[in-house]
């Protein structure tokens, strides 16, 4: 649930943590593999846990169109971008 997932940032980030992803994973029954998809050891959000707590807050995202990937093109080859 997204609440893990906070949950184990909070808990990755606390100085002097020795809990592992997997432990914690364990610990409240989770797969451990799934857990990884979101977050990781560290405590650090991948995209897809970016993009699953962002839902979570009820952010509504709308399907990617062609022009859309043109002007992400557009934006990756421009040199100096900070997108990229």
């Amino acid at each position: 649930t997204p609440d893990d997932i906070t949950d184990w940032q909070k808990i990755a980030k606390t100085p002097g943590n020795k809990e592992t992803l997997a432990g914690f994973a364990m610990s409240r029954g989770l797969d451990q593999s799934v857990l990884q998809h979101y977050a990781t050891t560290k405590g650090e959000l991948t995209t897809v846990g970016k993009t699953r707590l962002l839902k979570a807050e009820g952010h509504q995202f709308k399907p990617t169109t062609p022009d859309d990937i043109t002007d992400w093109q557009k934006i990756a080859k421009t040199p100096g971008n900070k997108e990229t």
